[in-house]
């Protein structure tokens, strides 16, 4: 299996409807990702390393489970599409 690290020009990436209720530590090594789409988890809050991956621009997921002190300070460098 290839490692997400490998893929170092991934731009879009998706886990949806997987009921996941922590977000992946691994999306940290997509260094390229523009795009993430989360929709359809269970996630309390977005970790605020997605402030890091510089190329990130949005961000799809739910709205309600999100913590809006990390949406504020993440929606000044990317945005954030509720579904």
């Amino acid at each position: 299996m290839v490692g997400l690290s490998k893929l170092k020009s991934l731009r879009v990436f998706g886990i949806e409807n997987c009921r996941l209720t922590i977000v992946p530590k691994i999306i940290k090594e997509l260094l390229a990702v523009e795009l993430l789409l989360l929709s359809g988890n269970n996630f309390k809050e977005i970790p605020i390393w997605f402030g890091k991956l510089k190329k990130l621009k949005t961000i799809e997921v739910d709205k309600s489970l999100i913590s809006q002190k990390v949406i504020k300070k993440l929606e000044k460098k990317i945005k954030i599409f509720y579904v």
